[in-house]
């Protein structure tokens, strides 16, 4: 921490700052954990400093950049929509700067409405939702059988050709392979097969 002191207070630094309004630390509640861990709270004021001078009207015109800060991590700025977007925040989403070009010694200040992440802090995108239910099928509709009867004089089995063809359709024994067919449009159509 010490060096980050000395890097800030440095007239001949050139430095934008990303800095959080109250609200935004706020937002994080306790704080406790971060301010104890010195590492880690090093790196999170790192991460809102850039080594370099960016204005607003920079900041503006660039389109998701990628940008490197002092903590050896990027950040994404995007100013394609008339507003400076800063990301990744610690809540998720980006920060928006809500007060840009605030003049220090050594560089430019832009107060931002969301607390910049370090990647170990980004949160984790939240899955998808599960697609919804499928609606049951409809239950079938019963199928009537035909009104009409099938007689059994009226069922013939007709096939031309060659004598073995034929020595095999005289061995059928026609009865059974109508009863078969009763039987089927019976389960079929569920009810008493046609007589």
């Amino acid at each position: 921490a010490p060096a980050l002191l000395a890097q800030l207070s440095d007239p001949d630094s050139t430095l934008t700052l990303f800095a959080p309004t109250d609200a935004a630390f706020a937002a994080l509640g306790d704080l406790t954990g971060v301010l104890s861990d010195r590492p880690l709270l090093t790196s999170l004021l790192r991460k809102h400093l850039l080594g370099s001078v960016v204005p607003a009207q920079t900041a503006l015109s660039l389109s998701s950049a990628s940008v490197a800060t002092l903590a050896a991590e990027d950040v994404l700025v995007d100013g394609s929509t008339g507003s400076v977007l800063v990301s990744p925040t610690v809540v998720g989403g980006a920060s928006t700067v809500v007060t840009a070009d605030v003049q220090a010694c050594n560089g430019v200040v832009h107060v931002v409405d969301e607390v910049l992440a370090l990647a170990a802090l980004v949160p984790s995108p939240s899955p998808p939702p599960p697609p919804p239910a499928s609606p049951p099928l409809p239950s079938p509709l019963p199928v009537e059988a035909p009104a009409s009867s099938f007689p059994a004089s009226s069922f013939s089995l007709s096939v031309g050709g060659d004598a073995r063809r034929q020595r095999a359709l005289d061995s059928l024994d026609i009865d059974a392979v109508e009863e078969a067919v009763r039987s089927s449009f019976a389960n079929i159509f569920g009810g008493a097969a046609p007589p």
